[in-house]
């Protein structure tokens, strides 16, 4: 199902890193509900960008594995820890 476009790259704010809408990727967990951040653009009016975030309700639906306090490693080379994780740079 489309939500919108098609887009142009160059709709996009241009940074450092080249055209993009932000550094991250977001679903917000609320209850039994996920809101994913959707970013859309539209050509831009008198040379300002139109980019806008969207997000909707979606019903979450999980299994029985629970949430653990594990820590998390953060590592600058991606490699194989054990035969279950990665880390990730």
């Amino acid at each position: 199902m489309p939500l919108a476009g098609p887009m142009s790259i160059k709709w996009l704010a241009n940074t450092t890193d080249g055209y993009m809408t932000g550094d991250y990727i977001s679903t917000s967990i609320v209850g039994s509900q996920a809101f994913p951040a959707i970013p859309i653009a539209f050509a831009p009016l008198q040379k300002k960008l139109q980019e806008f975030m969207y997000t909707a309700a979606l019903n979450v639906v999980g299994g029985a594995v629970k949430v653990r306090k594990d820590a998390v490693l953060v590592a600058p080379n991606a490699q194989r820890s054990n035969r279950k994780y990665f880390t990730a740079n």
